[in-house]
């Protein structure tokens, strides 16, 4: 089958946007033989390859460009706003709980739900990616220290809102009698959304200092 070199042109809605974009597709679309170059506000895309393979790249960098710029419209908007989960992920590069992030926005002050594989929420973006990276982070942390799911969460996200880590977060959690030590490891008594709005009701009361 033979090679052949197609061009490909890309609409911004800035030189800057444009830039972006291209590093966005490198990141995303890995391709070998692959060139850009922006002009002002159009990206020009060369891909030398297999027929098929050159289709199918092109396929993906235009899904991509699609979602970045709908992101970007949707996130320019005041109010609530539709986040892609999938957004988040390649913004702090791990994978975090979107249940986890949704309650940590809401015990900040903000609004925030979770609809199939997206956050709904009034938050500013760059508050949700520093959230988000802030639960990624603690719940690294805790990789061998705690026992279940819940815990993790529990921890992650009280470490998130209130912005200490984990270990001052665990030493408050035997404070209050609201985790256990199994096999060397802390485990949360509760559901862990009623030990993260025990605690956050604690310190709003002035009963307990962090």
């Amino acid at each position: 089958m033979p090679i052949v070199k197609r061009i490909f042109i890309l609409k911004c809605e800035s030189e800057e946007l444009c830039h972006e974009l291209v590093e966005k597709i490198i990141e995303n679309v890995p391709l070998r033989e692959a060139t850009y170059q922006v002009q002002g506000n159009v990206i020009k895309v060369t891909i030398v390859g297999l027929k098929h393979d050159v289709q199918n790249a092109w396929s993906r960098i235009k899904e991509l460009y699609r979602e970045t710029l709908r992101i970007k419209r949707t996130l320019s908007q005041r109010g609530l706003k539709t986040i892609p989960v999938s957004y988040l992920v390649k913004s702090i590069k791990r994978t975090f709980p979107p249940d986890v992030l949704v309650l940590a926005l809401t015990l900040k002050g903000s609004k925030a739900e979770k609809r199939d594989n997206e956050i709904v929420t009034n938050a500013e973006i760059n508050n949700v990616i520093l959230t988000a990276k802030k639960i990624a982070d603690a719940i690294d942390k805790l990789k061998f220290r705690t026992k279940g799911t819940a815990t993790k969460k529990a921890i992650a996200c009280l470490s998130a809102i209130l912005n200490i880590d984990v270990d001052e977060i665990i030493d408050v959690l035997k404070k209050l009698e609201l985790v256990v030590e199994e096999e060397e490891k802390v485990k949360v008594k509760k559901e862990w959304r009623s030990v993260v709005k025990e605690v956050i009701s604690k310190i709003l009361s002035k009963s307990l200092e962090v």
